[in-house]
C-alpha cells in the first residue's frame, strides 16, 4: 500500500513533552512499517468531524483514479 489513512484524535500528535523534537507517535510507526504516505490527525477531532473528512479525502481519491 502506498498510503495509510488513520481516522482517529490525534495520531500525529507527540505527546512525550520531552521528546517534543523528536517524531514518535502513532505515524512514525506506519511510516518504519513502509507506508510512504500517512494522513493523521494533530490534535484532538470529533467523530462527526473525522467522517466528514474520511468521506472527502476517498471521495477524491477515487475520483482522481478513475
Amino acid at each position: 500500500a502506498q498510503i495509510a489513512y488513520l481516522s482517529a484524535c490525534s495520531t500525529a500528535e507527540n505527546k512525550a513533552a520531552r521528546l517534543s523534537d523528536e517524531v514518535i507517535h502513532v505515524v512514525s510507526g506506519f511510516q518504519v512499517a513502509g507506508f510512504p504516505h500517512v494522513v493523521a490527525c494533530l490534535w484532538p477531532t470529533g467523530d462527526s468531524e473525522c467522517v466528514g473528512v474520511a468521506k472527502r479525502f476517498y471521495f477524491l481519491v477515487f475520483q482522481r483514479n478513475q
